[in-house]
């Protein structure tokens, strides 16, 4: 029996979480930052903003600190907003990390670095045994066991063989990739494309005009994901770290290209930032254009100088995407 544990039960977590619950023997930890979130699972096992059917069984143990967590678990499952990294890298860096092994599955950068999550964490811990795995699962398609893909990329070949071993099921198929850097960037990068997808079917473009777009937007964020150090075989239709979660994103009602479909139909920014909030559903889009400005070159990239002239320079996003589209 696996000792696996979750740091961050939003809804994506939540899901995972429910998905080892139903397919295997692990023992199953979980902790997260809002008080009000650890108690409604340690009380009733459900989640006080997600699935209301859902429940987890009295197996899985809730815990009162991600310190507590790492200490009881082998293998950690880092599912956080991207706001939350500096302070689980932190957790991390004091703890002894030694027989086990840290898998991320939160898609951002680290906003006071400008790095992904695994990259942070190997320079702060050198023999760490890590890695990410990402691909185009909408949670609630997790919580109802439909079959899913995703790739999995680790610093060492037995990191992958345990984790591969103990994740994948009949509906959950795992593939290797040997591209840390660039799963972890396409996993970020995706939500900006999705985003701006999202702003051109609020424009009441067509579909034929949406999907040149994210084709012509994967070309530039290809380019720029290679001069930062990725594969260029990452960037395919056939990975499920950019592939599938790319077109799952750009195509359904997610949040980043929800959140693009109301502002290009109603253009209103800050009012649609307060409902999301209030909904506790994060648009990491935003949080990955305000930290890609600030710490990396995007000037010179089509897609990501665009993103920055809608998200943060707040210019009109139907004649910012009107220039995009004749550009690209």
């Amino acid at each position: 029996m696996v000792r696996i544990g979750f740091i961050g039960l939003g809804a994506f977590g939540f899901a995972l979480l429910k998905y080892l619950d139903l397919n295997f023997k692990h023992e199953l930890f979980c902790f997260d930052a809002s008080k009000e979130i650890c108690e409604s699972i340690k009380k009733t096992k459900k989640h006080p903003y997600f699935y209301e059917n859902t429940k987890i069984n009295n197996s899985v143990t809730v815990l009162s600190s991600s310190t507590e967590l790492i200490k009881e678990s082998e293998i950690i499952c880092i599912v956080v907003s991207s706001k939350a990294f500096t302070h689980v890298l932190n957790d991390l860096k004091n703890a002894d990390l030694n027989n086990k092994i840290i898998i991320n599955f939160s898609k951002g950068l680290e906003s006071a670095t400008g790095k992904s999550f695994t990259k942070r964490l190997i320079e702060l811990k050198p023999n760490v045994h890590c890695g990410a795995m990402f691909g185009g699962t909408i949670a609630s398609n997790l919580l109802k066991n439909e079959p899913l893909g995703m790739d999995l990329a680790t610093n060492n070949k037995s990191s992958y063989d345990v984790v591969h071993k103990n994740f994948t099921s009949k509906t959950l198929k795992i593939y290797e990739s040997n591209d840390l850097i660039g799963i972890e960037l396409a996993a970020s990068l995706k939500n900006i494309v999705s985003l701006l997808a999202g702003i051109l079917k609020g424009l009441e473009y067509n579909t034929s005009t949406i999907t040149y777009f994210i084709s012509r937007a994967s070309k530039e964020i290809q380019d720029y994901a290679i001069i930062k150090g990725a594969s260029k075989e990452t960037f395919s239709t056939i990975t499920q770290s950019w592939g599938n979660d790319l077109w799952m994103s750009c195509m359904n009602k997610t949040r980043n290209n929800n959140f693009g479909y109301l502002l290009g139909k109603e253009n209103d920014y800050e009012t649609l930032q307060k409902i999301f909030n209030e909904k506790n559903q994060l648009v990491e889009a935003i949080s990955t254009i305000n930290t890609l400005n600030e710490h990396h070159q995007i000037k010179n990239n089509l897609v990501l100088r665009t993103a920055k002239e809608i998200l943060i320079d707040k210019k009109n996003p139907k004649n910012s995407m009107n220039y995009l589209i004749n550009m690209l």
